[in-house]
């Protein structure tokens, strides 16, 4: 049996008895390679079974009572295995999730969406060299950063590696197909495996505006904006970036609303 097809000794951590069966249902059915070692009901058992385990993966839940997911990742001593989280949809979740490029299944679990996720677990074990533990500790303060509204860093994925870059240092982000380019206060152009309105979701709160289908701005580094042909804004860098007609007004009332 080669490493890819090697078992995957993995716990599931979920506290509702529906979602739990789902799950486990799922896994025998399009997954043989997944041995549930263990099943637990609450993160409190999860913290006493998952270093007992030791698992190559953990289906973890996020809302779940007296000891959430977050709350039992920062309890562990080791955080070295893979991580599926399974949640229903919470904002501030998925946000977390995807500025840490970390795998999440939305409630009701999918097979399609559990076999994409088991994939790209797969082929993380085929990369031993790279440790997921900074991930998780950068998820963490991640989330608690989007629950304060004080996240100052986020880790940006690229084909092969993270970019860890302070919030403030991004000037604008813009669309290429299903990447984006984002250009940094230094003059660096990073090239992220993500969406742009992926990065609109996770930066929005955090001050950024979509102000064109193509453009996502930091509305810190605005040095100018400009009518001329439906408008544009000239970043702090010397960047001219379009306008489209559909957010001109709501660029224009934040605008406004820093006029004296």
């Amino acid at each position: 049996m080669t490493k890819e097809q090697a078992i995957i000794r993995t716990v599931i951590v979920e506290d509702e008895k529906d979602s739990r069966d789902i799950l486990q249902w799922l896994l025998q059915k399009c997954a043989p390679d997944v041995e549930v070692a263990a099943v637990c009901s609450s993160g409190l058992e999860a913290l006493e079974q998952i270093p007992r385990l030791e698992p190559e993966l953990v289906f973890l839940d996020i809302k779940m009572p007296f000891m959430d997911g977050f709350q039992l990742l920062e309890a562990l001593p080791e955080l070295d295995f893979n991580l599926v989280f399974t949640t229903a949809f919470d904002e501030f979740a998925i946000r977390a999730f995807e500025a840490s490029a970390l795998h999440y299944l939305l409630k009701p679990i999918q097979e399609e969406g559990l076999k994409e996720a088991l994939k790209r677990v797969r082929k993380q074990r085929l990369q031993p060299g790279k440790s997921e533990q900074e991930q998780y500790k950068l998820l963490l303060a991640q989330a608690g950063g989007l629950r304060t509204g004080k996240l100052e860093k986020i880790a940006f994925p690229a084909f092969d590696s993270m970019s860890v870059v302070n919030i403030r240092d991004v000037i604008y982000c813009q669309a290429d197909s299903n990447y984006s380019d984002v250009y940094m206060r230094e003059g660096d152009k990073l090239c992220v495996s993500r969406t742009l309105k992926a990065l609109e979701d996770t930066l929005e709160p955090l001050g950024f505006m979509r102000v064109h289908h193509s453009y996502l701005v930091n509305l810190a580094e605005i040095s100018s904006f400009h009518r001329k042909e439906g408008g544009s804004l000239i970043m702090s860098n010397g960047h001219e970036v379009k306008v489209s007609r559909s957010r001109k007004d709501d660029l224009l009332n934040y605008l406004g609303s820093l006029s004296i």
